[in-house]
């Protein structure tokens, strides 16, 4: 779903501030986990390598502080950042060590900045977005080798919150979220920019969001909606991974 072309930055820095907020606990606080979720990421995009994971490069746009970069390089990946924040790019280069720099993903006069060709780039929470997709798109494919991985995590259309009240849901996305994807709309979608959807990861389940369900991780009810969230795809985010076709392809 396409709102249309609303005037907004990518990202803002609101994300660092009120991540504690949303989470309980700082982004830092925080690293851990991410990074586990990072580790299952890699999994997933190094199957997909033809080449497997040792030095590959790959760009995380987003970065934030990051999670994700530090894992890479951890299993041998030639990794670089890049974000709208200053204060996360300071704080990958100087405390990780990792190339990082502040860009807009989506700004016209960006097509000289990036590195290339790249085995893999990455947006995690990022590509919603946004305000013009096609201009993203077109990018990351211009970026990819014949075969690397395009890596992105966004909110579904088709989690359970969307399909109990769509107009709830969409009222309650933040003013900076230009597009809603529909994992089953992924591959009409991507494939005329050059790229086979190869994996779609649903997560984000929340059993507490159905009718009538506690919020009891004890709960049986809570326990069997758990288990319909994940057997049906209702979970409210997923992660798609998609492969650069060839020329011919």
């Amino acid at each position: 779903i396409v709102f249309g072309d609303w005037s907004s930055d990518v990202c803002s820095s609101d994300l660092f501030r009120d991540y504690k907020a949303q989470y309980g606990k700082t982004y830092l606080e925080d690293l851990p986990n991410l990074r586990r979720m990072a580790s299952a990421r890699l999994d997933i995009i190094e199957r997909l390598l033809p080449a497997g994971p040792r030095g590959a490069s790959v760009l995380d746009v987003g970065c934030a502080y990051g999670a994700f970069l530090a894992e890479a390089q951890s299993r041998g990946w030639n990794p670089a950042g890049t974000d709208v924040s200053g204060e996360a790019v300071s704080y990958v280069r100087g405390e990780l060590g990792i190339p990082a720099f502040v860009a807009d993903f989506s700004a016209d006069d960006g097509d000289g900045l990036y590195p290339r060709p790249l085995d893999c780039v990455s947006l995690w929470y990022v590509i919603e977005h946004f305000s013009d997709l096609a201009k993203a798109l077109a990018r990351a494919r211009a970026l990819l080798k014949e075969g690397g991985i395009l890596a992105f995590s966004t909110p579904s259309a088709s989690g359970i919150s969307a399909r109990r009240r769509l107009g709830s849901f969409l009222e309650n996305s933040p003013d900076d979220h230009m597009t809603v994807w529909d994992p089953g709309s992924l591959r009409r979608i991507l494939k005329p920019w050059g790229f086979d959807v190869q994996v779609v990861r649903v997560t984000g389940h929340h059993p507490e969001r159905f009718s009538g369900v506690p919020n009891d991780p004890r709960s049986p009810r809570f326990k069997a909606m758990a288990v319909l969230s994940r057997l049906f795809g209702l979970g409210d985010t997923f992660e798609c991974y998609a492969v650069k076709r060839s020329a011919k392809g």
